[in-house]
């Protein structure tokens, strides 16, 4: 398992689509930078007001980056990236049940959903947490037609830790049924925790859902 050093984006595949894959590799390369651009800006911000003395108003837990923001604004922030170059609606209604929507959803040359994707914290592999994933893995099965659908799954931890968190995420993958992990990115980033134990890391993987 290539480590990662911290100082560059992260990536690695473990499995391949059956078709479009040259696509979604590069929709994913992209995600993974807006999500970093992201970071450094909140990270930047969060340097600007601690320069003026606001640092005291700061909560002592509040993680420095995009550790700190919900699963729709991290959809948000991929859905801005992908606007230039694809299909892409976000927040968009299941055609079986209006009143659910999928986070993000890439389509054809023909308006079809092509690949739907649901994002998901993933902290660990507890019962209640994989109970949580599971039923959006069976809430993704409900969008048909489509040619695939997929996990968005984040999560971060601390960089000494990225290859047991690695681990667990491949082996939480085999608690479901029907699943593929497909890619990991994974960055640099202000988790609060870990600040005094070699810093902390983001990651979003990619799981294929049949």
């Amino acid at each position: 398992m290539p480590v990662p050093s911290w100082y560059h984006l992260h990536e690695e595949w473990f499995n391949k689509i059956p078709s479009d894959h040259e696509r979604l590799e590069s929709l994913m390369q992209i995600a993974l930078h807006a999500l970093k651009t992201e970071d450094d800006d909140l990270s930047s911000r969060f340097a600007l007001g601690t320069a003026r003395g606001f640092a005291s108003t700061y909560h002592p837990h509040y993680n420095q980056g995009v550790g700190s923001l919900f699963e729709t604004a991290l959809a948000y922030t991929v859905f801005k990236a992908w606007l230039p170059v694809a299909p892409v609606g976000w927040e968009a209604a299941y055609p079986s049940n209006l009143a659910q929507k999928a986070d993000l959803v890439v389509r054809d040359a023909s308006g079809n959903a092509q690949w739907v994707f649901e994002m998901k914290w993933w902290q660990n592999n507890h019962a209640k947490t994989l109970n949580v994933l599971r039923d959006d893995l069976d809430k993704l099965r409900t969008w048909s037609p489509a040619e695939e659908r997929f996990l968005l799954a984040i999560w971060y931890g601390r960089r000494s830790d990225y290859g047991k968190d690695r681990e667990a995420m491949l082996a939480g993958c085999e608690q479901f049924n029907q699943v593929t992990p497909i890619y990991l990115g994974s960055f640099a980033t202000d988790i609060a925790a870990y600040r005094q134990v070699g810093g902390g890391y983001f990651a979003v993987g990619l799981v294929r859902v049949l």
